[in-house]
């Protein structure tokens, strides 16, 4: 018996609607241009606190986590109205999206991860006046950037066969159990 999904249970309607806001959101994430973000936390005395709110990997995890919940609701809509352009309209946007981060890692090498700092000037006010403080933070270390890349590698060769199932007309009947691909000694014969 196949697994149920979340949303073979939620409100058909509901569920396109999720699908849309997710994927506009997706389709605004930047990947190549994907920076650090820095923002100033107030504290006692009125003292200013710098900190990292959003690394480019925190960045990337949110795209995959967007494009699993898609992939999802994509299967959900399969099972109720098979292929249709809406299904094809959203898979060619996290297809597109897939493209983008993997594009961003093949130009980033293993050997090129580093720790990463956030380098900024930063105006702060003290008693003598304004003053530029040169800013150093750390964005990420280089075990979580590290970790970040092979999860989401992972995630994406998970993703490749159901999303190319979903592209044909047979849709995710072509999936072994466990959703994992089809062995490359039944390709063509099934």
């Amino acid at each position: 018996m196949a697994k149920k999904s979340i949303y073979s249970e939620a409100e058909y309607s509901d569920v396109k609607e999720e699908l849309d806001k997710a994927l506009t959101e997706l389709e605004t994430l930047p990947i190549e241009e994907a920076v650090d973000d820095m923002e100033v936390k107030s504290g006692i005395n009125g003292t200013k606190t710098p900190y990292i709110i959003s690394s480019i990997e925190d960045k990337l995890k949110t795209a995959m986590v967007i494009i699993v919940d898609s992939v999802d609701q994509l299967k959900a809509i399969h099972s109720i109205e098979g292929y249709s352009n809406f299904l094809s309209d959203k898979l060619s946007i996290i297809e597109v999206k897939l493209e983008q981060i993997q594009n961003y890692y093949k130009k980033r090498t293993y050997s090129d991860i580093n720790h990463r700092f956030y380098e900024a000037d930063y105006s702060t006010f003290s008693s003598k006046g304004p003053k530029v403080i040169k800013l150093k933070l750390e964005a990420c270390t280089k075990e979580m950037a590290v970790k970040t890349r092979s999860t989401i590698q992972k995630q994406i060769l998970k993703l490749l066969p159901i999303i190319a199932a979903l592209r044909s007309e047979q849709g995710e009947e072509k999936l072994t159990k466990g959703n994992k691909g089809i062995p490359l000694s039944l390709q063509g014969r099934i």
